[in-house]
């Protein structure tokens, strides 16, 4: 539920049920993130007027439904509801059914220290509620109006005046651009150095920024916003009108006056348009805008079904034109970035060497009914000065990195791996370790075996506990980034192909060496990239191994960043493990090695490996009559089918991973199977190009089926 609410660019209320099921099957069909934001109005304890629902129906409704969304309580507290109360009756049913809460005392409570007091005692009672929830602070500018100072000073007494778990789970604070709704419009002046300047506030506190009122905005407005940092957007209103424009105009197209006035005056009679006009807003002037503002609050009203011709199937569908209306703008802007330089010495000294049209951002595999693939060309590219080869663009971690596809390892990664855990055993004295990019924790698995090790922390946004549960692990997920802070100081830090995933990898080394004491060991693992480029390997390079990270350009940065290599092994064609530790005396820094000429030649021929190798494997196909299938649902198989393997007359994708079954290749319709499907087939083939693990799989396919032809 974290990684939900953190990843939802957009928070969307439930202003109908037509509205709940559309976004619930766009995040569906897309993969997108998304947070339900329902009032007190809307969704309530002892019901709202959105399907009458209570809380615990909304709840049941939308988690039977959806693995991508979920719901926080927006404007949680006192006089938010329909009726002036003191909000605690309402917030314990949020603690038992919600997510996270946003609480919002500044409507009631106006004056900075009564809202203060409010918030640190609501936040107390809902954690005392239920110590698994999140939270959002501050209020938007239509409630009570926040200076930049304010914000800062908000956060600054909560945190000091809440438990330090209490504060660690507050994931947004509220922030302000000068933008309201009224008459159905965003407005106000919209301040982009006020907007940074709250978003440098909350950074500070290390929260993520939320602004109210994302409603009927300007779409580059929009995108500004985010450009400039923003973390998260609302969006209410907006989606009510969307649909009562829906239904205004059909019964507008079908001349049925009569149901429209009849509709004005269901709207009128609710009083429920007034929070939303000015003081000079005449209803029977205005009668069309009057219901487009208050037209949701009367859909679960005993006799609307009688205004209301159009079918909810059309209304979903023209709800869903809109879902990817306000969405792409959003993707087309802040899913990739562009142009880099070179990420070692950030020099503009890139030159192409070829590019893949439109291939897959994601290495994942997907559900079947996900619809959101996004494409980039993936461009290769080299340094002039150092040689060193980098994808053009480097595509955002949320889209690349969907969904876990580290859960299975065979006997290549398990031998790594204890060896690994073998140099460890050498160093370890009661220590501390920080492991970045810990997966499914089988390399912790391995290393904790050890009863002298202390305490074990794991940075890993999609983790799982799926190797081991040992009672010394905390896991943290988030990214390690050049923003993360560690409380505490580890003697040794660890991580294992992580580096080649980073876009920025001298950056990497340099936070570590910040978080480092000295004398502290940083040991890890690093595929030997040089050498899979050298032999063709898919997995080298690709939108997840951005940068051609390979031995001489490691060893320089470790130099620079004052770490003395003490111990390097060589793991097969596979990896390199590094046993590192971080001395004080000042070094000499040294220049990067140019390899252009060595890696422009690698590059040019691994381009015209696989045009020729696509073209045998082709020629195998349409001369086999049999069964055909594809191995790995992973990059191997992307690779293979963006350089033109004919996938016509493949059935299906085979791999040994249990979550990759009966789900899709990213950016393809190949459906993914358990190899196991091939053991009674008599005339079958399968393509396997699977780099280091070749004669693992090749052997596994024999096992199964002696008949296997095998095409590489």
């Amino acid at each position: 539920m974290e990684y939900i609410l953190r990843q939802s660019k957009l928070c969307l209320g439930p202003m109908s049920i037509n509205i709940i099921d559309s976004i619930i099957d766009f995040s569906n069909k897309t993969g997108t993130y998304v947070t339900f934001i329902p009032s007190r109005r809307q969704i309530e304890w002892n019901g709202g007027y959105v399907n009458n629902w209570t809380t615990e129906d909304f709840s049941n409704y939308i988690k039977s439904k959806s693995r991508y969304v979920c719901i926080q309580r927006d404007h949680g507290g006192p006089g938010q509801g329909s009726l002036d109360d003191d909000g605690y009756e309402s917030l314990k049913h949020d603690c038992k059914f919600y997510d996270s809460i946003h609480i919002d005392p500044w409507k009631k409570y106006s004056r900075f220290a009564d809202g203060l007091k409010w918030t640190i005692d609501l936040l107390n009672f809902c954690y005392q509620e239920n110590p698994n929830l999140y939270y959002e602070v501050g209020t938007e500018e239509a409630i009570r109006k926040f200076t930049a100072e304010e914000v800062e000073k908000l956060l600054y007494e909560v945190k000091k005046s809440v438990k330090k778990e209490i504060f660690e789970r507050i994931l947004f604070c509220v922030i302000q651009s000068g933008t309201a709704l009224k008459n159905g419009i965003n407005t106000g002046n919209y301040n982009d150095n006020r907007l940074i300047k709250m978003i440098n506030v909350v950074k500070t506190y290390k929260k993520l920024s939320k602004e109210h009122n994302g409603d009927y905005m300007d779409k580059d407005i929009m995108i500004d916003r985010f450009s400039n940092g923003l973390d998260s957007l609302n969006i209410a209103p907006e989606l009510g009108v969307v649909e009562t424009k829906i239904i205004l105009e059909d019964l507008k197209n079908k001349n049925l006056t009569e149901k429209i006035e009849l509709f004005y005056k269901m709207c009128l009679d609710s009083d429920k348009w007034k929070k939303w006009v000015s003081d000079d807003f005449i209803p029977e002037n205005n009668k069309e805008k009057l219901i487009e503002i208050c037209g949701h609050y009367v859909f679960s009203h005993p006799c609307f079904n009688e205004i209301k011709m159009i079918e909810d199937g059309e209304i979903k569908h023209q709800l869903y034109q809109y879902l990817e209306s306000i969405y792409t703008p959003i993707d087309a802007k802040s899913y990739y970035t562009e142009n880099r330089k070179n990420v070692l010495t950030n020099e503009e000294t890139m030159e192409d060497i070829f590019s893949l049209k439109e291939f897959p951002i994601s290495m994942s595999c997907v559900p079947l009914d996900f619809k959101g693939y996004k494409y980039l060309d993936m461009v290769f590219q080299i340094c002039k000065k150092t040689g060193i080869i980098q994808i053009k663009d480097y595509p955002s971690l949320n889209d690349m990195y969907i969904v876990p596809h580290n859960m299975s390892y065979g006997k290549i990664w398990d031998d790594l791996f204890e060896l690994m855990s073998k140099k460890i055993d050498g160093i370890v004295n009661k220590s501390n370790i920080l492991e970045i990019g810990g997966g499914s924790l089988l390399l912790a698995s391995k290393i904790l075996k050890n009863d002298d090790i202390s305490s074990y922390v794991v940075y890993e946004k999609n983790s799982s506990k799926l190797h081991t549960n040992d009672e010394r692990i905390s896991m943290i997920k988030e990214y390690f980034t050049d923003e993360t802070e560690i409380d505490f100081s580890p003697d040794i830090i660890i991580h294992s192909h992580v580096l080649e995933h980073v876009c920025y990898p001298n950056d990497f080394i340099s936070v570590i060496k910040k978080n480092m004491k000295i004398n502290g060991y940083h040991c890890f693992i690093v595929p030997n990239l040089q050498e899979t480029f050298k032999k063709k390997y898919a997995n080298s390079l690709n939108f997840e191994h951005n940068v051609l990270i390979s031995e001489p350009y490691i060893n320089v940065m470790l130099h620079n960043n004052n770490f003395e290599i003490i111990d390097k092994e060589y793991y097969l064609d596979h990896s390199i493990i590094y046993i590192t530790r971080y001395i004080k005396n000042d070094v000499f820094q040294i220049k990067f090695p140019n390899m252009y000429e060595e890696y422009r030649n690698l590059g040019l021929e691994f381009k015209s490996y696989y045009e020729n190798i696509v073209d045998k494997l082709n020629k195998h196909i349409d001369e086999f009559d049999g069964d055909i299938y594809l191995f790995g649902g992973h990059i191997f198989s992307q690779y293979l089918i963006k350089f033109g393997l004919n996938t016509n007359k493949i059935l299906n994708i085979l791999d040994n991973s249990k979550e990759k079954e009966n789900h899709k290749l990213y950016g393809f319709e190949l459906v993914v199977k358990n190899p196991s499907i091939i053991e009674d087939k008599k005339n079958v083939a399968i393509i396997v190009k699977a780099a280091t693990y070749q004669k693992e799989i090749e052997k596994q396919l024999y096992d199964l089926n002696e008949n296997v032809i095998i095409f590489k």
